[in-house]
């Protein structure tokens, strides 16, 4: 065998290794894998967790339809990447970074009309 047949196979057997580790799909953030546990009642009562809470209250008024739902779960939520949220979604990236960008301002402008929770947020 010659040295040039050697590297034909290694380039070979790296080339299936590499497409075989390409094939494995990401988890789908739109499941129940990323959702926190339900936390102990000590940790409920928490300063924190309450403005978790209306934090997570705030920013879902400002969910219009399902495209900001998904956004606001695949890329807020979960942190995916444009790229995986459309392939889990089957939104445009265009799409979902659009669509991040408007609900990112409108949540800002509510955060910041709610002057208890900036009081809070501020402190």
């Amino acid at each position: 065998m010659t040295s040039r047949g050697v590297c034909m196979a290694a380039s070979y057997n790296y080339t299936n290794y590499r497409g075989r580790r390409s094939r494995v799909a990401p988890r789908n953030p739109l499941m129940d894998w990323w959702i926190p546990m339900t936390p102990a009642q000590s940790v409920k009562n928490d300063e924190r967790q309450q403005d978790l809470d209306l934090f997570y209250k705030l920013a879902k008024t400002c969910i219009e339809d399902k495209i900001d739902k998904a956004a606001f779960e695949t890329l807020l939520i979960a942190s995916c990447s444009l790229r995986q949220a459309a392939k889990m979604t089957g939104f445009a990236k265009t799409t979902l970074a659009r669509r991040r960008d408007q609900l990112l301002a409108r949540m800002a402008i509510v955060c910041t009309q709610d002057h208890d929770f900036m009081e809070r947020l501020l402190d």
